[in-house]
Parts: structure tokens; C-alpha cells; sequence
């Protein structure tokens, strides 16, 4: 599945990010422009382009306290590394 996302990457409309830590890639950001006869698993027209992200080892993400989705990244193993008044900053180690 991966395959189409990656295949002959670097046509028109591919665009793509690689995050580094210490020269260490850990993830990647990437759009791709694909049309009606061959979609990809997101596919909505052939004007809008799909977002791909690839995580390596970790993610992070902060979030309202008032926010119904604490709930949810708590039960998906997101760990609160810091707090301020109205927030959390959360770690997840994949």
C-alpha cells in the first residue's frame, strides 16, 4: 500500500520534508498529487493533493486541558511531559 506513496517519487506535484535529529532522519512529511484513474487511499479530486507523515521513534503534541481529545491521547499512550495553565504537552515513543 505504502508503494504508491513512494513509487517514482520526485514528478510534478511531490513535495516532501525529512526531519532530522543529530543527522538521524525520524520522520517524514510528504504530499502527492493523484488523479481519478489511479487514487490513493485518500483520494478526493484531482486538484487536491494527499499529506503523508511518517514518525520513526517519537511524536509529539500539546493540547487545551479543556479539550475533549486529552481523553483520547491519554488512552493512546501519550505521556504528559509538561504543563501550563491552560495545557499539556504530551510524548509518545512509538
Amino acid at each position: 500500500m505504502i508503494e504508491k506513496y513512494v513509487a517514482h517519487f520526485g514528478r510534478p506535484g511531490d513535495h516532501a520534508l525529512i526531519l532530522a535529529e543529530d543527522n538521524e532522519p525520524v520522520g517524514a512529511i510528504w504530499v502527492r498529487q493523484f488523479n481519478a484513474n489511479e487514487p490513493g487511499c485518500g483520494f478526493v479530486d484531482d486538484a487536491t493533493p494527499e499529506l503523508g507523515i511518517a514518525i520513526f521513534a517519537r511524536i509529539s503534541l500539546s493540547v487545551d486541558k479543556r479539550n475533549p481529545a486529552v481523553r483520547l491521547y491519554q488512552r493512546s499512550g501519550f505521556e504528559i511531559i509538561d504543563e501550563v495553565d491552560k495545557g499539556y504537552t504530551r510524548l509518545k515513543t512509538l
